[in-house]
């Protein structure tokens, strides 16, 4: 088998848009149009899953606004999640992070707790997002 090595010259992604303390907080990750291609969370700092919220605007209420991408985290861990045709964005990106509950089986948790729009559970510690967008 052959190996070769392409150059591209349009990547993908052009940003990477890091949060290195996630939490129940609403961050703007950006206030314009974006497509996003990779998710990395770092959820290595808590004992429990959490779930990344992430929401077409500039704003957001945690509680209130229901987030249009929801993202599991498995406790004590990190996790990436590759999307090949992209998220599209068009009006800005925000992120925040709540608890999941205390087990999760499928990236499906055994409470409510972090399911619902209404919870604003923020994990024990902080959780690290990284978003590769264009």
């Amino acid at each position: 088998m052959a190996f070769t090595t392409t150059t591209l010259s349009n990547p993908v992604g052009a940003a990477i848009y890091i949060d290195s303390d996630a939490n129940a907080t609403v961050e703007v990750i950006a206030t314009s149009a974006k497509t996003a291609y990779q998710l990395y969370i770092n959820n290595s700092g808590n004992d429990a899953p959490c779930w990344v919220r992430l929401h077409n605007n500039t704003a957001a209420t945690p509680g209130t606004t229901e987030e249009d991408f929801k993202f599991y985290a498995p406790a004590s861990s990190a996790i990436s999640y590759v999307i090949p045709t992209g998220l599209g964005f068009s009006a800005g990106v925000c992120a925040w992070a709540t608890a999941a509950g205390t087990t999760v089986s499928n990236n499906v948790s055994s409470t409510t707790t972090g399911k619902a729009v209404g919870d604003t559970t923020a994990p024990v510690n902080s959780v690290e997002i990284r978003l590769h967008t264009s």
